[in-house]
């Protein structure tokens, strides 16, 4: 399917109470060949074993062993819930004693790449969380990827409101990454927060970084004191010279599956032998 993957940031942070970024609009058109393929098979553990329950519109959950915290991950653009839920599955695997997780929310991705429709029911995931679940967690772990950075800003405006519990309790123990996005939530929002990042990827045998670094910069610089911008090493991505949207993939798997460009089913799917999901930047959960 022929995919576009714009990130409008100027007027859609202004839209979410943040203030404005530099004109930093990409857009990006080809071919997501993945797509067209079947997801392979899980793996063989206790969290693959244990079922997705769906919770609204394109939203999945599932509690797997005792941990108290919680991940919440969201997609990019068009990302399919299955997508989501394996990269999530993925992210818990690696930090599920680290980080004593034991609630997964794997959200899909937005169908426009602003979230201009607002599908996702982000007020099932507040409801659910503050059902007891936000205020016995330890930490609440946000990641959003791409333009889901959008859809997961709409959770966070919720939590503001106390939909998920009192903000005071529920905000001071969640942490949110943006992995080279856009969206965010509101400076008064980000200031109450455990942390807020903006996450970006450099391969310096390339001498080139993901395609929304320079955002990602910005917003760091802009919200430094709440977080701020965090760089991984991408070298050694596979990543062909001018492929920046396959490095934008390099903040999921360490060696994503397209030289040139992204390939969500893959990228978000397939963790074996050479390619792992990335977690390093989740060292700064407090």
């Amino acid at each position: 399917m022929m995919l576009t993957r714009s990130l409008a940031l100027a007027g859609l942070l202004g839209a979410f109470g943040c203030a404005g970024s530099p004109d930093d609009t990409d857009t990006e058109t080809g071919t997501d060949e993945g797509a067209l393929e079947a997801v392979g098979a899980d793996r063989d553990d206790d969290v693959a074993h244990t079922a997705w329950t769906t919770l609204g519109t394109g939203v999945s959950y599932k509690s797997v062993g005792d941990g108290t915290s919680a991940i919440l991950v969201y997609g990019g653009y068009s990302a399919q819930d299955i997508y989501s839920q394996r990269w999530a599955q993925e992210l818990f695997r690696e930090k599920r004693e680290a980080l004593s997780l034991g609630h997964i929310y794997a959200i899909r991705g937005p169908n426009q790449s602003g979230y201009a429709n607002r599908e996702i029911q982000n007020s099932r995931i507040a409801a659910h969380l503050a059902a007891g679940r936000a205020a016995a967690a330890r930490s609440i772990v946000i990641v959003a990827h791409s333009s889901g950075t959008f859809v997961s800003a709409e959770l966070l405006s919720m939590m503001q409101a106390g939909r998920a519990g009192p903000a005071s309790e529920t905000l001071g123990k969640t942490s949110i990454f943006h992995l080279d996005g856009g969206g965010t939530g509101s400076r008064q929002t980000l200031s109450q927060m455990a942390g807020a990042f903006f996450v970006y990827a450099c391969d310096s045998n390339l001498g080139q970084c993901s395609k929304n670094t320079s955002s990602m910069k910005w917003l760091g610089q802009t919200y430094a004191s709440f977080g701020g911008a965090i760089k991984l090493d991408a070298t050694g991505s596979g990543c062909n010279s001018g492929g920046l949207w396959c490095l934008h993939d390099t903040l999921i798997t360490t060696k994503p599956h397209n030289p040139n460009m992204y390939d969500l089913r893959r990228d978000y799917t397939h963790f074996e032998g050479s390619r792992k999901v990335v977690t390093a930047y989740l060292d700064r959960v407090p």
